[in-house]
């Protein structure tokens, strides 16, 4: 009986205790359920709120001070011309300069340090306990010296660039001052000038326009042909030829951005009618300032910060020469031994694909170190040293509002290397350069009116873009192997109309897996021909043929290696030393 009361008395207590867990489980999800709706109204009302506010301006100003460029047509212009968005500069740090704050970012910059180390000491070992088993150590510095001597020689061709750049400040104030023939003010509307190929409404203001617009095309192309002239005749070695033939395309931008910026005020100027004896030309100072400052889009002036962290220049400094060290090592040790010895022995198919999936990491390895040393470190020590406030020389999100606003929160977020599609990954890992392209290419041609479509504008910047990429490669190499050309320009173009997917884990995995591909392929093809114009005689006797054909095609023509031919399948990869 009592065990039966017992029993009893279980079962209400089992009773409750469910019905308890029930309502506190059903509470739970009341909580959660009102906690994920007035999150979400909190959230979408915010971002309306951010909406409005840009489609009413014009740009975004997040709490992080980044100014963004939008996709929206957010002005008019009276001659029915849309008008983008210009760059705008506000104060910022760069993404990796807030992230290396966070001590967990602190610790992957040690272990990437650490890394730098172990080569080094990888190269010690090898020479004191390895194959070569040489005193003293060899550091194999040779390979360096050779590619960045005639270090004179590069510094003056350098000083001539720069002086003759000079010249283009009082070559626009002088046609800046002139007495230029009045127009109609609706001629000098904003975007009315945006298009650079409707030259002919700046010529038709008179004849000293024409001389000017001759004497600086005029200016452009001797200043393309004489600093390339100089280098060949001087022999440069490929490091100090792609200084110098960076410098001129930096150089270059500069000078049309200069021009072509302030073309437009200074016809506004004189189409006002103004008696006014002020000339409408920037003053020196800020032609000079632009010179330095690392930025292709010229403004009057820029957002500056208060002094000068000569610690934080000095570290920037360090982490240049450590890259630079990084990616020599890493070249040395485990790209160009790989294809040392090509067009010396007969190779195969099969042997060039394992020799390209090779060295994927490495060349992978070399071209991050790139990024990080020219966009990250060297802009950040000019930008300091200048007082350069703006600095967001990578990373620019986009804002798409359009969609939810959880989806909104991660596209306002997005960095080049979380990029899920390389329409966004060409637009944010190098913003310097997208900058320039954006403002005097894209737009100049999408405002012209000329174009109903974003298309062709898009696929201008694509070309103009691979074409210089092409020309400083022809140069520093002294052959044209248009690698770079097709896989950028026409496979890269291609990959710009895929798909966003933005915040997808698969579509990023397939963003570096793609990208590691890339880069070791085009760094074994151009591998390939360098050292197959080491190895090989010269198969055709016309200096064009042999510049434009490669190489690499005709190394083994004029070689008796049997049936070991360039297409056989039977030889495994050729490993070497340099």
């Amino acid at each position: 009986m009592q065990r039966s009361r017992a029993t009893s008395d279980s079962s209400v207590d089992f009773l409750v205790l469910q019905k308890l867990r029930d309502k506190t489980h059903a509470s739970r999800a009341m909580l959660i359920e009102q906690l994920n709706k007035e999150l979400t109204e909190m959230v979408d009302e915010c971002f309306t709120d951010i909406s409005s506010l840009s489609s009413r301006n014009g740009r975004l100003e997040s709490p992080s001070s980044d100014v963004l460029y939008t996709n929206r047509r957010f002005s008019t212009s009276k001659a029915g011309q849309n008008v983008l968005p210009s760059k705008q500069f506000v104060p910022r740090d760069s993404l990796l300069t807030e992230l290396f704050r966070i001590n967990h970012f602190q610790t992957i910059f040690h272990i990437f340090t650490a890394i730098l180390v172990i080569l080094f000491m990888d190269n010690i070992l090898a020479d004191l306990l390895g194959e070569r088993g040489q005193v003293p150590i060899n550091l194999r510095f040779d390979l360096f010296f050779y590619t960045f001597g005639n270090f004179l020689t590069s510094l003056g061709i350098w000083l001539s660039m720069m002086c003759s750049t000079f010249l283009i400040y009082p070559a626009f104030h002088s046609w800046a001052s002139s007495d230029l023939p009045r127009s109609s003010k609706d001629y000098f509307m904003p975007g009315y000038y945006g298009c650079t190929i409707n030259m002919y409404l700046f010529v038709s203001l008179g004849s000293w326009n024409i001389v000017f617009l001759c004497i600086f095309i005029g200016y452009l192309v001797a200043f393309i042909y004489s600093p390339v002239y100089h280098l060949l005749d001087n022999n440069l070695p490929p490091a100090s030829s792609a200084i110098v033939l960076m410098e001129q395309a930096r150089l270059l931008m500069k000078s049309y951005a200069f021009v072509r910026g302030n073309i437009p005020r200074v016809l506004q100027h004189h189409a006002a009618n103004k008696e006014e004896k002020s000339v409408p030309c920037p003053a020196f100072h800020q032609f000079l300032y632009f010179l330095f400052a690392p930025t292709l889009v010229y403004r009057d002036s820029y957002p500056r910060t208060k002094e000068i962290q000569w610690k934080f220049v000095f570290s920037n400094f360090v982490i240049v020469l450590a890259c630079v060290c990084c990616i020599y090592f890493v070249c040395v040790r485990y790209t160009l031994p790989v294809w040392g010895h090509f067009g010396q022995e007969p190779v195969s198919i099969r042997s060039i694909f394992l020799s390209i999936f090779a060295v994927m990491i490495p060349s992978t390895l070399m071209a991050l170190a790139s990024w990080f040393c020219l966009l990250h470190a060297w802009q950040n020590a000019f930008a300091e040293m200048l007082r350069f406030a703006d600095r967001m020389f990578y990373k620019m999100p986009e804002i798409n509002c359009s969609i939810s606003a959880s989806q909104c929160y991660l596209f306002l977020h997005q960095d080049w290397w979380n990029s899920g599609s390389y329409a966004r990954y060409y637009r944010t890992w190098n913003i310097v350069v997208h900058d320039w392209l954006y403002e005097y290419i894209y737009k100049d041609l999408y405002e012209s009116g000329w174009f109903k479509n974003r298309a062709i504008p898009m696929m201008a910047v694509f070309g103009v873009s691979a074409i210089v990429h092409e020309y400083i490669l022809a140069v520093v190499f002294r052959f044209f192997f248009p690698v770079l050309l097709i896989m950028f320009g026409f496979f890269g173009g291609g990959l710009m109309f895929l798909p966003r997917w933005e915040g997808s884990r698969a579509w990023n995995v397939f963003l570096w897996a793609s990208f590691s591909i890339g880069v070791g392929t085009q760094f074994s093809f151009y591998s390939m021909e360098w050292y197959s114009r080491i190895n090989c005689p010269q198969y055709y006797q016309e200096w064009y043929l042999d510049m434009l054909v490669p190489r690499c095609l005709t190394c083994h023509l004029d070689r008796d290696w049997g049936n070991n031919s360039l297409f056989s399948i039977n030889k495994a990869p050729v490993h070497s030393e340099l």
